[in-house]
């Protein structure tokens, strides 16, 4: 009998993370393939879990879609530029490691 594959990436990660916490678990299936989507809950869990995708053929990593931020009246006085470091500066926790957030702006003016 072999061991399930949710049961082996579990055993895994906690090999790496003393702890580790998912936000969500799904089982997905397409046809007759079957996958398990996991949503990490924490920094620590996500790299574990990210280490493992680069280890295991049969695993990979899926960008989760970024969030959206409408901003209404706004200054027209006030460059995009002024608008998105404010953003990031203010966010400046979301980014791990010291890498910068990415992001990108659809700036539309009304008439």
């Amino acid at each position: 009998m072999s061991i399930k594959p949710g049961k082996e990436i579990w055993a895994e990660i906690v090999g790496k993370v003393s702890a580790p916490k998912f936000q969500q678990t799904r089982l997905l299936t397409r046809g007759n393939e079957k996958a398990l989507s996991i949503l990490t809950a924490d920094s620590e869990t996500y790299k574990a879990l990210k280490e493992l995708t680069e280890e295991k053929r049969n695993l990979r990593s899926v960008q989760a879609k970024k969030p959206t931020i409408t901003i209404y009246d706004v200054d027209r006085d006030i460059q995009a530029e002024e608008i998105t470091d404010l953003i990031v500066k203010q966010n400046a926790d979301l980014a791990e490691d010291g890498e910068t957030i990415g992001y990108q702006t659809n700036l539309q003016k009304r008439a």
